[in-house]
């Protein structure tokens, strides 16, 4: 420290050395955390809105699955056995029921629908694929 002879010159000389220190004010660093804060927010949002966007997609895809495995099951049977087919039970989805329809038995070429429903975020989901067979 430099040799000061009087008191004054050090209270002068340490206040100059305390303005000359690189800092933050309160202000600038609670603006600086609401600003984190509402970036973080919008973040975690988007991550759980992904999640759930994630879970819908897998649930859809073994919905899918579950709708193609009964109708290749279908194809299998002979063409008269289609109007009394009992699907499988399927439990990959959370209260799933799958259930078929046949339309137009009568004629060469038969419409066969596979339903397939579930619950999902206290919601009831549906899926549906068809197929056309010929007798």
């Amino acid at each position: 420290m430099r040799n000061f002879k009087e008191k004054g010159q050090i209270n002068k000389a340490m206040r100059k050395s305390f303005s000359k220190r690189a800092g933050f004010t309160l202000l600038e660093v609670m603006i600086a955390a609401a600003i984190i804060m509402i970036v973080a927010s919008g973040l975690i949002m988007a991550f759980v809105s992904c999640a759930f966007l994630n879970e819908s997609s897998n649930n859809l895809v073994a919905a899918a699955n579950d709708a193609q495995c009964v109708l290749e099951e279908i194809k299998t049977l002979s063409y008269g056995d289609i109007d009394v087919y009992s699907p499988p039970v399927f439990d990959n989805l959370i209260d799933e029921n799958v259930t078929v329809q046949a339309a137009g038995t009568e004629t060469s070429l038969t419409e066969v629908i596979a339903n397939v429903s579930w619950s999902e975020r206290q919601k009831t989901r549906y899926f549906e694929l068809s197929t056309c067979i010929h007798r």
